[in-house]
């Protein structure tokens, strides 16, 4: 399936794992531990994550203004249709951090509940 790099849950994994890279060297940061190496690689993982965000927020930008200049949009009123478009956006935008959250979770519930169980050490022979 086609469509714009980052849309999936990936891309937003990716750019929440940005995010918790640079939150965590600002704080080892203020701890004093931090050093000058990971923040090169994260200005550029950072730049590649506001790309993507970037892009996303253009790809909107560009639907919004498509779908009011479709033919029939003038026997729809203008008004309906952009409130339509306004109340769909944030629920479009949070739905793939809820699906990551709700496959996050799943994770650990399996992991809790497959763990493999550790049989007791035999006592030692006397």
């Amino acid at each position: 399936m086609a469509g714009l790099p980052g849309t999936g849950l990936g891309g937003i994994f990716y750019v929440l794992l940005v995010m918790w890279m640079g939150l965590r060297e600002c704080w080892l940061l203020a701890r004093g531990s931090s050093t000058s190496g990971p923040w090169a690689r994260i200005a550029w993982l950072g730049s590649l994550a506001a790309t993507i965000v970037t892009a996303l927020w253009v790809e909107g930008l560009g639907l919004q203004e498509l779908i009011r200049m479709l033919p029939g949009a003038e026997r729809v009123s203008t008004h309906r249709a952009a409130f339509a478009l306004d109340a769909l956006a944030p629920a479009v935008a949070v739905a793939p951090f809820v699906i990551l959250a709700m496959l996050l979770l799943s994770l650990q519930l399996a992991r809790l509940i497959l763990r493999p169980r550790r049989q007791a050490e035999a006592p030692a022979a006397k």
